[in-house]
């Protein structure tokens, strides 16, 4: 039986670069085709923090307003 994540759980990859952090992620999101298949769930929301976007971050903008500045209208 493959691996469940259930509902409400959350889940972080983080490793080494070079170590198939992205081509996971990417696989995730759907932008790499597999061999397996991938089944995400209802309401199911994916994000990722590249490895350069570190260096596009405004300095003077709380984490907050970062994210509200991204996604307009979603935050509540």
């Amino acid at each position: 039986m493959p691996p469940t994540i259930e509902r409400g759980q959350k889940v972080a990859f983080v490793g080494k670069m070079g170590k198939g952090n992205l081509p996971l992620v990417k696989a995730i999101m759907g932008r790499l085709i597999l061999k397996e298949s991938l089944q995400l769930g209802h309401n199911c929301l994916i994000g990722y923090f590249a490895q350069d976007q570190a260096s596009r971050l405004d300095e003077d903008l709380t984490v907050f307003q970062t994210i509200d500045n991204i996604a307009v209208g979603d935050i509540h």
